[in-house]
Formats: structure tokens, C-alpha cells, sequence
């Protein structure tokens, strides 16, 4: 009697294949764990599939039935091919994490987290940077244009959930991407985003934006001044900062240009663009 077996199912529509193994016989009714072949199957339908037995593993070792997978998994390098849904490097066997404890689940988020964390910047980027083309072709698919309309639906929904968030929620969340992504993957995200823009997009963006700031009440007006004077220039203004310069504005002297813009309800903008108007006598540096 065998203890478990090494399979690969193969969609009979589009030729994709799928290895696994099973602790088990081949008539229990199990069928695979893989998260994006259980997709295919729910969008092709089970009847669509073959199943062959690869291997039979007499052997009654759990180990070693997952290394006889890995052999497989090796042998056609099915990571890295398109013509397979597998997408693990590593053999895990299923859902590794299935009756794990709150705790169990919380003390291996942070042993991942230790694990981030120990990383030099270099070996962060290097991980960032290795998007997997099984996902980046996935998305290009079918499937995942049904899924990012979906997702396009959903936006509202996202944007009432961001905003129904605190300042510091949001400002703390923005901060922990930025620091996933690194210093040099987010300049070549701003870069790619400078070289795709698209100026009907942006034109039309615009446009809504000042629809929005035309319909704000005066309430509004004033909460997002306050929210942007603290959050976005508080870091890099006021007192504090070495390099502060004293202004005269509207026959008024202050002591910095954070000051000047609170004081004054003006925006950054607003402020430096006077200080730059050789013509505009009012607005001046000390």
C-alpha cells in the first residue's frame, strides 16, 4: 500500500498543468491547494481538468512525499514556466497554517516581520524589484481585467473607507509603504509615472479638482490649510529648522515662512510665488 503520490492535472481548454502531492489515496476526493489553480478550476470547471499520477511514494514520511514534489516541481521548472499554475518556490504542502492559535498565527507574523527587518536595503530592493512574472501575466489576462473592473467599481467604497480614517492613521500607513518600497524603488515608480502620464488624464483631473475645492465650505477650506500647514510642511518648517528665513509680508515680519503662511491663510505656493514676483514690493526676504 502507498502512502501518498506525486499528480499534475492539466487543463484540457488552455494545456496549463498543475503538480501537487497527497498523504492519501486517489480516490478521496482530493483535489489540489494551490491558490491560483483553484481559480482556474472555479473559473474552467473541474470537468475541464485531467489528472495523472506521477509518482506513487511508499515511503510513510511526510518530508519525504513533499522532496519527491520538489523533484518534480524541479525537473520541468515549474516556477518559473507560464505553462504551470504552480507558484511556490518552496514545498509547503497546503495550508501549513490551517488549526494555528491566534498566537501561533500572531508570533510567525512577527518572525516574518524580524526576518524584513534584519534585511540590508540592498537585499530589500533586490526582493521588491523581482515582481513575478506569473503575476504580471496573470493580470494581463483575461481573469485580471475582470478583476481590476471589479476593483474599479470598489473605488468609491476605498476612497469612503481612507477618508473615514484619522490623519495619523493615514499619515502612518503612507509612511510604512514608503519605507517597504525603499528610497530607489519609489524614485523609478515616480519616474514610470512621470513617462505615462497621460495629459487628457491629467487635464481632466485638474478640472475635477477644482470642482471640489469650488463646492468646500469655508469649514473644509480652513480644516485642509491646517491638516497640510501640520502634516506635509510641519515636518520641514518653523523655528526648528536651521535653515529658517525671516520674511516681511504685507508690512508684517515673521519669523519663518510657517508662520507667515498661518498667520497670513495663504498657501505655500501662494507665498513663494510672491517672494519670487520681483514686482510684488509688499513680500520680501530679511
Amino acid at each position: 500500500m502507498y502512502y501518498g503520490f506525486i499528480y499534475e492535472w492539466t487543463n484540457m481548454l488552455n494545456g496549463k498543468k498543475y503538480i501537487g502531492s497527497h498523504a492519501g489515496t486517489i480516490d478521496d476526493g482530493y483535489i489540489g491547494s494551490g491558490k491560483v489553480f483553484q481559480r482556474a478550476i472555479k473559473k474552467h470547471g473541474i470537468e475541464n481538468f485531467t489528472r495523472a499520477i506521477i509518482e506513487y511514494v511508499e515511503v510513510e514520511d511526510r518530508q519525504y512525499l513533499l522532496q519527491r514534489e520538489k523533484f518534480h516541481l524541479d525537473e520541468v521548472n515549474a516556477y518559473y514556466s507560464a505553462d504551470y499554475y504552480n507558484v511556490a518556490k518552496d514545498v509547503i504542502g497546503g495550508d501549513t497554517k490551517a488549526g494555528w492559535t491566534d498566537e501561533r498565527r500572531q508570533e510567525f507574523s512577527n518572525q516574518i516581520k524580524q526576518i524584513w527587518a534584519n534585511r540590508t536595503e540592498e537585499e530589500k530592493q533586490e526582493i521588491l524589484s523581482r515582481t513575478h512574472t506569473k503575476t504580471k501575466e496573470w493580470f494581463q489576462s483575461e481573469e485580471g481585467e475582470q478583476f481590476k473592473e471589479k476593483l474599479r467599481g470598489n473605488i468609491p467604497n476605498m476612497i469612503a473607507g481612507v477618508k473615514a480614517r484619522d490623519l495619523e492613521d493615514r499619515k502612518r500607513s503612507a509612511r510604512l509603504g514608503k519605507e517597504r518600497m525603499g528610497a530607489e524603488r519609489r524614485k523609478e515608480v515616480a519616474r514610470k509615472g512621470v513617462e505615462n502620464r497621460n495629459p487628457k488624464t491629467e487635464a481632466l483631473a485638474r478640472q475635477q479638482a477644482k470642482e471640489t475645492r469650488a463646492n468646500w465650505s469655508e469649514e473644509k477650506r480652513k480644516e485642509v490649510f491646517e491638516n497640510s500647514s501640520k502634516g506635509r510642511k510641519g515636518k520641514c518648517a518653523g523655528s526648528e529648522n536651521g535653515r529658517a528665513r525671516k520674511i516681511v509680508a504685507e508690512s508684517r515680519t515673521f519669523d519663518t515662512l510657517k508662520d507667515a503662511m498661518l498667520q497670513l491663510n495663504i498657501s505655500e505656493y501662494k507665498l513663494h510665488s510672491r517672494l519670487k514676483d520681483p514686482n510684488n514690493k509688499e513680500y520680501y526676504y530679511l
